[in-house]
């Protein structure tokens, strides 16, 4: 049958006139232009945006709760003693007047327990919970996170991995400010960036973390929060226990984390943070499997999400995907038709389109670049971009395949 389907589409297609494919070609390019037009310029321009009136709130707007609320960085290790020994100093000497660093040992034998008895001399501040009894039927960290949740002494809790390092000492602070000038505020949302090597392959874990930020950040700022980076996540701890924690998605593998905080965020509840001094940096993965193992994991979270915001995101994968095959064609196709007739040569208004959407997405990139501190991946945009379409080609591909595996299954 699906045989049958093809045969008469390419019959179809060899039955119209070269004019006609030409101007196909031509539409087809100009919709997924302005499909990127309308991405640009309604979600993605929102960041240097909202980065600017940030700035003039915090400059403008006075603190409305008690100065005395404080905050509780909460951060699970298993067998991460070498990642730990770096982070915690950074972590530990926040300049905030109330705060504390809840470690959750999860069932680590290394000798991290030795570390820690030095820093808890040094700093009172810093609370260590040891798990030695397994929660089996409960998947990935959401047990041991829960336990960090509720040992926090303050209900504001900010989420932080074994390599997370603040990119300053006021992170927690300008955390902790954005839910006291506004007692609406139950989740802040910050920006994570990975840590620079020389190795192509670390660029572009950079560009695509940057440009999956992009999407989820602006989105949140459209009240359609659908994930969120655990490098640099807060909520209120009573916002937890309201929804009863993790006790609906124990058993989820994949994108747990992104279907709570899509199911936890509403319109008035939810800030994004991007002041260059609340960016946090992790290491990026050491290999692409694993890397693109996490990938399908982000991608098979989305069909937990609501059907608008999932078809916003799908349209503009889509529409990366297509941007430069539908380019190539229109060009072929209209290049045949001004040899084989006489009708008006469009192919300057083709490049013309091109030349506009890349530098638009020039533009906008750069503003967003220079406000989140990654101005470098400014000059790598062009072929990084490509790199991008086929990423999601293959992440598309992936996710088809895996659905039919489990269909079948």
């Amino acid at each position: 049958m699906e045989y049958f389907f093809i045969v008469i589409i390419f019959n179809y297609l060899f039955s119209m006139t070269l004019t006609t494919l030409s101007f196909i070609a031509l539409l087809s390019f100009v919709l997924v232009v302005i499909i990127q037009f309308f991405y640009y310029g309604c979600f993605f321009l929102k960041i240097p945006i909202h980065h600017n009136q940030q700035v003039q709130n915090n400059n403008q707007q006075e603190i409305t709760i008690n100065d005395d609320e404080g905050i509780s960085i909460v951060i699970t290790v298993k067998y991460e003693y070498d990642k730990i020994l770096n982070v915690l100093p950074n972590l530990l000497n926040q300049k905030c007047d109330s705060f504390e660093v809840v470690l959750v040992n999860d069932n680590s034998n290394d000798d991290i327990k030795y570390l820690l008895q030095s820093y808890l001399q040094q700093y009172p501040n810093l609370k260590h919970i040891e798990i030695k009894q397994e929660a089996k039927l409960i998947k990935g960290k959401k047990y041991p996170l829960t336990v960090g949740i509720r040992s926090a002494t303050n209900d504001i809790i900010v989420f932080a991995k074994s390599d997370t390092t603040p990119h300053s000492e006021q992170w927690v602070n300008h955390i902790l400010q954005s839910y006291k000038r506004d007692p609406n505020i139950e989740i802040v949302i910050g920006y994570n960036s990975i840590l620079k090597t020389d190795d192509f392959f670390n660029l572009w874990q950079r560009f695509e973390n940057f440009h999956s930020a992009l999407q989820y950040l602006s989105f949140a700022m459209s009240n359609k929060t659908y994930r969120s980076d655990p490098s640099n996540t807060s909520y209120r701890k009573r916002l937890f226990m309201r929804h009863r924690g993790f006790s609906s998605i124990y058993n989820l593998r994949d994108g747990e984390y992104d279907y709570f905080i899509h199911k936890i965020s509403n319109k008035k509840n939810t800030k994004v943070l991007i002041t260059q001094e609340a960016i946090t940096y992790t290491s990026g993965f050491s290999n692409f499997k694993s890397w693109y193992k996490q990938k399908i994991k982000n991608a098979s979270a989305l069909k937990f999400i609501d059907k608008r915001t999932s078809l916003h995101l799908a349209l503009y994968a889509l529409s990366e995907i297509c941007f430069y095959p539908s380019l190539i064609i229109a060009l072929c196709f209209n290049h045949l038709n001004q040899l084989f007739s006489y009708a008006i040569e469009p192919s300057q208004v083709i490049i013309l389109l091109f030349i506009i959407r890349v530098s638009v997405q020039h533009i906008v990139f750069y503003k967003s670049l220079k406000i989140l501190q990654e101005k470098d991946l400014f000059k790598s945009i062009f072929y990084m971009d490509i790199l991008l379409s086929l990423h999601y080609f293959k992440l598309l591909c992936s996710l088809l395949v895996r659905k039919r595996q489990h269909s079948i299954s």
